[in-house]
């Protein structure tokens, strides 16, 4: 009977095989799916510690700043290690400013750390004794109390002009408690499909929140388009605090509550605004940094005007580039309403059709397709079935 399994499954039990003097190769293990994948983090972690290889920091998932012994490189190693996170950890100095390269990562990934002053000295002082270092070898106010105080300052000075990065204070945490309650909780989300679709493309548009707890509705019926203004003179800088007030009737901030939710690659490029900074700008504040001398103030205001009134709307204005080269940009305005007839996103997309520099080559991060179609949806992810939101007018032909 033995014999007979033995060569069906043409292995040979371990007793009997012991036994018999026949050697059996021993079994190897199956690593686990996600094993490779920490492997290689534990190795990003190990070669960007303590700010190694600044030109890396775009690859990591999430970056880790903070001074001497707040834990940066024991946090790097758990996630890493933990699940398979590619950590980068800057020690920041006293006065020292931030490597360049930070200002190109996405500000959400950024986690600062810190610590109470009287628990870093402790630490510091331990630390150096267990070493066996002397006091003249160590950095300068490394264990001094009235220096940790000083950095701590600082940091929270550094901290408070950077209010997208996320804080934490390490006094009385351990690494895997941190981790838990304030790192993976507030690690942004990676693009969704149709994001990352968009983004292969080189589209220019942005999805704007709408707050309804603070922006009021208004009847679009009760307000016009049409300009009243005088013409101007070409090149003739366009008042845009006047025009956005004329748009809406009212000296009221309304567009302070429509926060940019993404932007696109190419649209950032456009504007001349980073990715990183992107979430920190409002609506109007894209369509303010596009205006120019050439910019007609018409157009500029039925815009803006679609914008307050919550419309669909399809614009063409001149527009300007950082480098002062101006084009024509088709400027459509979708409003995305919920099951309550509620706007709660917008989505504004643009078509750059022509530019003024004629003897450049074509960029296709810039120059779109002339007469091209855009074909995306915008499906709701928080109800049963993914009902649909928006669908361009590219989709349904």
């Amino acid at each position: 009977l033995v014999d007979g399994l033995s060569s069906y499954l043409d292995s040979v039990p371990v007793l009997y095989a012991a036994t018999h003097g026949e050697v059996v190769a021993p079994r190897k293990p199956v690593l686990p799916a996600g094993y490779f994948k920490r492997i290689e983090a534990v190795d990003f972690a190990i070669k960007q510690d303590d700010g190694a290889n600044p030109k890396n920091y775009e690859k990591a998932d999430m970056i880790i700043l903070g001074v001497s012994r707040v834990q940066k490189t024991p946090m790097s190693t758990y996630l890493a290690q933990q699940f398979g996170l590619k950590v980068a950890n800057v020690k920041l100095h006293l006065g020292k400013p931030l490597d360049p390269e930070l200002s190109q990562v996405d500000p959400r990934r950024i986690f600062a750390l810190t610590c109470q002053p009287d628990y870093l000295y402790k630490i510091r002082r331990r630390r150096a004794r267990m070493s066996g270092t002397k006091k003249e070898d160590l950095p300068p106010g490394y264990a001094d109390l009235e220096h940790i105080r000083k950095e701590n300052a600082w940091c929270q000075e550094l901290f408070a002009q950077h209010p997208e990065w996320t804080v934490v204070d390490m006094t009385g945490w351990s690494v895997e408690e941190a981790s838990e309650v304030y790192i993976r909780p507030n690690l942004p989300r990676k693009p969704t499909p149709m994001e990352g679709a968009l983004e292969a493309l080189s589209q220019f548009f942005c999805i704007v929140k709408v707050d309804n707890n603070e922006i009021e509705q208004y009847d679009a019926g009760e307000w016009s388009c049409r300009s009243g203004s005088r013409p101007r003179q070409a090149n003739t800088p366009v008042d845009f605090d006047q025009v956005l007030r004329s748009a809406a009737g009212t000296t009221e901030s309304w567009w302070q509550n429509m926060q940019v939710m993404f932007m696109s690659d190419g649209l950032c490029g456009l504007a001349g605004i980073t990715k990183a900074s992107s979430q920190s700008y409002t609506v109007v504040d894209i369509f303010r940094s596009l205006t120019g001398p050439r910019t007609e103030e018409a157009p500029l205001k039925e815009l803006l005007s679609a914008l307050y009134l919550g419309i669909e709307k399809t614009v063409d204005v001149t527009c300007h580039k950082p480098d002062n080269n101006f084009f024509t940009n088709e400027v459509h305005v979708s409003p995305i309403k919920n099951s309550a007839g509620q706007d709660v996103l917008i989505l504004v997309n643009m078509h750059p059709m022509a530019s003024s520099d004629v003897n450049a080559a074509p960029d296709d991060s810039l120059c779109h397709r002339l007469n091209g179609e855009t074909f995306y949806t915008i499906l709701d992810a928080t109800s049963e079935g993914l009902p649909l939101w928006y669908a361009s007018k590219g989709f349904f032909k």
